[in-house]
């Protein structure tokens, strides 16, 4: 004998929804657990298909529509592989529809991919996609990556005074033992006297500068973002049909 139950006044037969959610949709345990066990006596809830009040054999989820409360969104519908072609996903969605219209439901809309045939001999006709609250649909859905934006360079200059060659004293040979040290203001070499010695009457300091880049050229551009994902050409773009039936005269 065929009953729907709420997951969430039969907490025992979540281990049976997490095998045959995971034999459609392959999701760790630990993921699958956390997410179903989020049922409860408000939207969005679980309903579990079970045969002799202890096997579970299909599965479904109910979800809130926006801005219409008298809808109710089903999906996540699923027969476990060993239990199908025995007419159990119409038993899923016809007891699901009974359940809705206890509840005050008028509306059941769902989606898919794939089964528009089989939800049209349930009653099911093409309607626009409507908003809700709390779906799962984009579970299987595959997502793509984001596109990383190159930042703006943007051209530092200095007020260092010292980086400015012109300001730098004039070089005179020495023959004079010199020891480097770097000049953490613009990032150079120079040289000075080991002693305060004379050259010609001065004291004598040289300079040796790696050359900088030439003042008022701008930076070279960023480079250019990554190209799009190219789309396959043998795999057809995936088609989202949504679909809605009323169902305020089932009891």
């Amino acid at each position: 004998m065929l009953s729907i139950l709420a997951l969430h006044e039969n907490t025992h037969l979540i281990d049976g929804c997490v095998e045959i959610l995971n034999e459609e949709w392959t999701r760790s345990k630990a993921a699958r657990l956390h997410s179903i066990t989020k049922s409860c006596s408000t939207l969005p809830y679980s309903l579990v298909l079970v045969e002799n009040e202890s096997t579970v054999v299909g599965y479904c989820r109910l979800a809130k529509v926006i801005s219409d409360a008298k809808s109710v969104l089903v999906e996540s519908v699923v027969v476990g592989k060993k239990r199908r072609g025995q007419g159990l996903g119409r038993s899923v969605m016809e007891m699901a529809e009974q359940h809705a219209a206890r509840e005050g439901f008028q509306r059941v809309y769902l989606c898919t991919k794939d089964k528009q045939g089989f939800y049209q001999h349930l009653g099911y006709s093409f309607c626009k996609p409507v908003n809700t609250v709390g779906a799962m649909m984009l579970e299987t859905c595959d997502c793509a990556p984001e596109t990383n934006t190159p930042l703006p360079v943007e051209d530092l200059g200095t007020d260092c005074k010292s980086c400015d060659p012109t300001s730098q004293p004039a070089i005179s040979p020495s023959n004079m033992d010199i020891q480097e040290t770097r000049n953490e203001c613009c990032n150079r070499t120079e040289t000075v006297c080991s002693s305060d010695s004379v050259c010609n009457g001065a004291t004598v300091k040289r300079t040796e500068q790696s050359p900088g880049p030439p003042q008022g050229v701008a930076p070279p551009p960023p480079p250019p973002p990554p190209p799009p994902i190219a789309l396959s050409s043998t795999k057809p773009a995936l088609r989202i049909d949504w679909m809605m039936k009323n169902v305020v005269h089932i009891s």
